[in-house]
């Protein structure tokens, strides 16, 4: 991976805003939240993590949180390089990654370009590449979501950022529009005072800075990939609920083919958070 003297200089400055949990002397984790989301998506519960003797970083994406935006360079090699970059600050010179969901691809491509420093990637309900091999899933954004993304950028970033003013305007009426697309599992499971607290604040977290960057990431999904998963080569683990409706569970089957060596779990009676309940299970295998 190479990049340009701009694209360097660029990410060399830029800030990366991220919070940390469980064992403060543990084995480190980086975790990259799902979409669209923030550093407040959990993997795990503190207890959980400090039990398994885990210290979870939490990273916001480019245009997340606090995290720098720049559309001209935000690619998932750029990520890899912010993701090392980063991480020589912390003194971390190798750790475990796992995505979540839209954070998957992203969890992917830090383990793809950072083989040396990557121990072993852990993937719940992730987005693979669609149209490389995997084409007979239909993609989240398929429909009006796609038809919407190949009209002028304007368009896109004005029906998002309607979404975005309702959601200030209404946070609980923006979460339930959220939860109405959710598998009833899901519903059910997020409706609960605390977790919607938390899902909510990690929404609104995510777009504090505006949407130009939700928007960036489904196209960097949508869009062929600057790396392919068969180039990973840690130990990885790969949970799918078949009954997921947000990410087609096809999406992890097809990469447990592609990543050498990769172990899939599936779950026949889970959807989208299965996390929620198997993060035990999740954790033992790290």
């Amino acid at each position: 991976m190479s990049l340009t003297m701009s694209a360097a200089s660029w990410v060399s400055s830029s800030t990366v805003s991220w919070e940390v949990r469980g064992a403060p002397a543990g084995r480190p984790i980086l975790h990259f939240h799902g979409w669209p989301s923030s550093r407040l998506e959990e993997l795990a519960p503190e207890s959980l993590l400090s039990r398994f003797n885990l210290r979870c970083y939490s990273l916001d994406r480019p245009g997340y949180g606090h995290s720098c935006f720049h559309p001209a360079h935000h690619s998932f090699a750029t990520w890899a390089t912010r993701v090392a970059v980063w991480a020589d600050a912390q003194r971390l010179d190798r750790f475990h990654v796992s995505g979540f969901s839209g954070g998957g691809p992203f969890a992917q491509a830090v383990a793809a370009y950072l083989p040396e420093r990557v121990l072993s990637l852990t993937l719940i309900n992730p987005l693979a590449p669609f149209g490389s091999g995997l084409t007979e899933a239909k993609p989240p954004w398929a429909g009006a979501g796609d038809w919407l993304l190949r009209r002028p950028p304007s368009l896109a970033l004005n029906a998002f950022g309607a979404l975005n003013l309702l959601r200030k305007a209404s946070p609980a009426l923006f979460e339930r529009l959220q939860l109405a697309g959710f598998h009833p599992l899901d519903r059910r499971r997020l409706n609960q005072s605390h977790i919607l607290e938390r899902f909510t604040a990690s929404h609104d977290l995510a777009m504090r800075q505006g949407v130009q960057h939700l928007l960036a990431d489904l196209h960097l999904y949508r869009n062929p990939w600057d790396f392919h998963p068969s180039s990973i080569s840690c130990p990885a683990h790969i949970y799918v609920g078949l009954k997921d409706i947000q990410v087609p569970p096809a999406c992890g089957k097809w990469l447990a083919e592609v990543i050498p060596g990769a172990t899939l779990h599936t779950f026949p009676d889970e959807a989208h958070y299965l996390a929620h309940v198997h993060a035990e299970l999740i954790l033992r295998n790290l």
